[in-house]
């Protein structure tokens, strides 16, 4: 799914129109794409997320295994961050503030870590963070962790950040386990079928202050949020 630019003004996104999966920046209409990336034959892009200081991190898989990359404000060539002990990362996203970068590992019923970030790349070693979780999105206020569970059923749960009771938000996600997390609620894909997501999915979006839940309208089969506010909460 895309993510958004720190100012809101563009979105970041996976595509092979170019022939190849790589990482493309937009208008956060979707307008003006333009390739970010330009990876070898036999790597491609998986994902990518902003820091809310403009730092872009993104996740690549290729014949010699996966990797994950930082590509400051300014451009320049990406540096590799390297997370100690964990080859084969994923998912990653950043803590609010910048400093931390949340990720899966290993691919199968993964657990959810994460490490510090610096100027040169990773710092110290990662730090645990929850047990079959992935997708680790914290609050816009920095004060929650949003993530997804599997517990035989996806599901979207929170967190206090510095530790607390799991809360469930989302009872059950559909497979693709997208979400977007903004100041007043939380857009998600919920599970309608087996295959609910191939089958003109419908995002939803959830309220915090009533907590009330209305659908917003299709999704693309690639998993894309349409962040439209329902007309009326269900």
């Amino acid at each position: 799914m895309p993510r958004y630019s720190p100012d809101g003004t563009k979105i970041a996104f996976v595509s092979n129109r170019s022939g190849s999966q790589q990482i493309w920046i937009a208008g956060a209409d979707g307008s003006n794409p333009e390739q970010l990336t330009f990876l070898s034959p036999g790597e491609e892009a998986l994902s990518g997320s902003w820091s809310s200081t403009g730092r872009f991190v993104y996740h690549v898989q290729g014949i010699h295994g996966a990797r994950t990359l930082l590509l400051e404000p300014d451009g320049g060539i990406p540096k590799e961050i390297r997370i100690p002990g964990q080859d084969r990362v994923h998912n990653q996203w950043w803590s609010r503030d910048g400093r931390w970068l949340y990720f899966s590992f290993p691919a199968f019923r993964p657990d959810m870590w994460k490490i510090r970030i610096g100027e040169q790349g990773a710092i110290g070693d990662p730090v645990f963070v929850q047990k079959n979780a992935t997708r680790g999105c914290e609050s816009v206020d920095g004060r929650f962790l949003f993530y997804v569970k599997d517990d035989g059923q996806l599901s979207l749960q929170k967190a206090p950040v510095h530790g607390g009771t799991d809360t469930v938000v989302v009872k059950a996600l559909s497979r693709d386990a997208n979400f977007e997390v903004v100041d007043d609620g939380v857009y998600f894909i919920p599970l309608w079928g087996p295959d609910a997501q191939y089958q003109n999915p419908v995002s939803e979006f959830r309220d915090w202050e009533d907590g009330d839940t209305g659908q917003c309208g299709p999704s693309s089969h690639v998993g894309l949020l349409n962040k439209s506010r329902p007309e009326s909460i269900l």
